[in-house]
C-alpha cells in the first residue's frame, strides 16, 4: 500500500437546524467528532425540511462523514465537540440518585423532527442533564440527542 492509499471509517448522521442546510451539516459534523480518528470529508446524502404553518421551519440533512483513523496530533488540537463536556463519574452517581428520587417529574416531550422522546425521569446524562430534570428546566441551548433539533422543536406527549 502506498502512502497515498488511505482507508476511512464512514459514519452516517442526520444534522438538524432551524437556520439552514449549512448549519444542519455543521451540527452533524460536531456530533461526529470521535477520539478514534480525524474527520476529513463529508457527503450530503439527502436533505429534507419540516414545514410548519406553510413555511419551512427546520432543515434535516443526512451526511456521510469520512473519518481517518490516524492523525493523533490533529485530534488533540481539535478540542471537544460543540457542547461536549468531560464525563464526571461523581456527577453520574449523583444524577442516578436524583433520578430515583424525582422519577415521574414532568411530562414527556417528542422531537417533531426525528421522533426522539425526552423522558424527564431518565434525563439526558450523555449531555449533562440529570434524571428528574423537567423539560422546561433544560438549558436553552439543549438539543435533541438524536438529530440536533433545538428545544423549540419538541411537543408535549
Amino acid at each position: 500500500m502506498s502512502s497515498s492509499d488511505t482507508v476511512y471509517e464512514i459514519k452516517q448522521l442526520a444534522g438538524s437546524s432551524g437556520i439552514g442546510v449549512e448549519e444542519a451539516v455543521q451540527n452533524a459534523i460536531d456530533r461526529a467528532r470521535t477520539p478514534e480518528g480525524t474527520l476529513r470529508w463529508f457527503e450530503v446524502v439527502g436533505a429534507r425540511g419540516y414545514i410548519e404553518k406553510g413555511k419551512v421551519s427546520y432543515w434535516q440533512v443526512e451526511v456521510k462523514i469520512g473519518i481517518h483513523p490516524g492523525a493523533e496530533e490533529e485530534k488533540r488540537d481539535a478540542g471537544p465537540a460543540k457542547g461536549e463536556k468531560k464525563p464526571d463519574p461523581e456527577k453520574k452517581e449523583k444524577s442516578e440518585e436524583a433520578g430515583e428520587a424525582k422519577a415521574g417529574n414532568g411530562g414527556k416531550y417528542r422531537c417533531k423532527v426525528c421522533g426522539y422522546i425526552y423522558d424527564p425521569s431518565k434525563g439526558d446524562t450523555d449531555n449533562g442533564v440529570d434524571p428528574g430534570t423537567p423539560f422546561k428546566d433544560l438549558p436553552d441551548d439543549w438539543k435533541c440527542p438524536e438529530c440536533g433539533a433545538a428545544k423549540d422543536m419538541f411537543e408535549k406527549v
